[in-house]
Parts: C-alpha cells; structure tokens; sequence
C-alpha cells in the first residue's frame, strides 16, 4: 500500500477523535473556538506521531525524543497555518465551526505528509563508510 494511502489511515484514529474533542471542549467546558481547537490540533500532533511511526514511515533508531520534536516542530508549523487558516474563517462558520475542522484535515493533509516523511524519515541514523 503507497505511504501516503497509509498515512491518510494513520491519521483517522486521530481525526475521528478530534472532532467530539473540539465539540466537548467548546460545548461542555466552554472554552473558546480557537483555544479548543489549539488543544485538539496538539493531541493530533501526539497521536499521529505515535502511529505514523509504526505504521507508516517505521522506527529509523534514532533516539526517540529526536525523532519526535522534528515530528512535532515540522508538522507544528502545518498546524500553526491550519490554526490560522481556522481562525481567521471561524466567523464565517459559526455554529459550524466542525465543517471548517475536517475542511482543513482534508486541505493540509498532503503537506503534512510530505513534512511527516521528511520529520520521520529523514532521522534515520547514517552509517559511516
């Protein structure tokens, strides 16, 4: 199965919990749009990790923490723009604030795959000759 097939499953778990995250986070403990949506893309950014690491790109042996704060910084700075893109249209959405969460899960998903693989990838300790 192609990568990008694999790291578009990888990333459900993460995107089916998301959205009842955002909504618990909004409807129940009434914090604000953009403050719930800051916490669940950080969650997202946690779990895919995880699973984009075993079931996508494999464990390369590089030292774990390594591995993970290029993972996080590089698909951080995705979020970051997916963060802004959310909020600055969220006026525009209202109550529907959850269509402009999977719109931007859809629009962002090819980018972050290309900078997971990069992250993940690219830490693959190197073998001296």
């Amino acid at each position: 199965m192609p990568k990008f097939l694999r790291f578009l499953l990888a990333g459900l778990p993460a995107a089916v919990f998301a959205v009842p995250l955002n909504i618990f986070l909004v409807e129940m403990l009434t914090l604000s749009k953009p403050v719930s949506y800051a916490l669940v893309l950080c969650v997202q950014i946690v779990v895919n990790f995880f699973i984009c690491r075993s079931y996508v790109f494999g464990e390369t042996g590089a030292p774990l923490w390594l591995v993970f704060s290029r993972f996080f910084f590089a698909i951080g700075l995705i979020r970051l723009l997916d963060w802004l893109a959310y909020l600055y249209l969220l006026p525009y959405f209202g109550r529907w604030y959850v269509l402009l969460q999977l719109g931007n899960l859809v629009i962002f998903s090819v980018l972050k795959f290309f900078l997971a693989r990069l992250a993940l990838e690219s830490s693959a300790p190197r073998k001296s000759l």
